[in-house]
């Protein structure tokens, strides 16, 4: 009994850490270069200066088939592209060249935090 309960958890953690799509990795805040962007499941997103004053933007985003994130901003009387590349929690980011690095708010750590999670559940 105890090697199928065990057998069961493994199969169980696999499943879990392998679920995450593509999208799912640029979903939520990330904040450097003097702004907070907040990315949407719905594949909007807004950039907002970090002051919490100055202009806000909104845009819309999708994953290239290279894995790179592209955003459309819609920025006053023009659009700008933001190219950007995945590193971990990293977010490098490419605005109409110019160069930034933008790091997750509140980033989980993927495969240790699913462990965790049911390690909570099985030891009391």
């Amino acid at each position: 009994m105890k090697r199928i309960f065990i057998s069961l958890l493994i199969l169980l953690i696999v499943f879990l850490t392998g679920c995450g799509s593509k999208e799912s990795r640029v979903i939520g805040k990330w904040h450097g270069n003097g702004a907070v962007f907040e990315f949407f499941s719905d594949k909007t997103f807004t950039m907002n200066p970090e002051s919490g004053t100055g202009e806000n933007f909104t845009g819309t985003w999708t994953i290239l088939s290279d894995g790179r994130l592209k955003a459309d901003v819609n920025m006053i009387l023009t659009k700008s592209v933001i190219l950007g590349e995945f590193s971990g929690n990293t977010l490098k980011i490419d605005i109409n060249g110019t160069k930034g690095t933008l790091k997750r708010v509140n980033a989980k750590t993927g495969f240790w935090n699913t462990i965790w999670t049911l390690l909570k559940f099985i030891i009391p």
